[in-house]
């Protein structure tokens, strides 16, 4: 991996972090649980905590 991908990964990496801790703010602000959030957004529980850790990312879809 050259030096190009890595910073376009590491950016990407950082994004999804940073729309996950938002998601889980929102979702906390407005007194939601995982199963609350997920079940409107038609994913798994699993999917959505991975998305809010920055493991996933966030389909544009959901």
């Amino acid at each position: 991996m050259d030096v190009l991908d890595e910073a376009a990964t590491k950016s990407k990496d950082d994004a999804d972090i940073r729309v996950g801790r938002r998601v889980r703010a929102l979702r906390l602000e407005r007194n939601l649980s995982l199963a609350d959030l997920a079940a409107k957004a038609g994913i798994s529980i699993g999917a959505l905590s991975q998305i809010e850790r920055g493991m996933s990312s966030l389909r544009v879809k959901v």
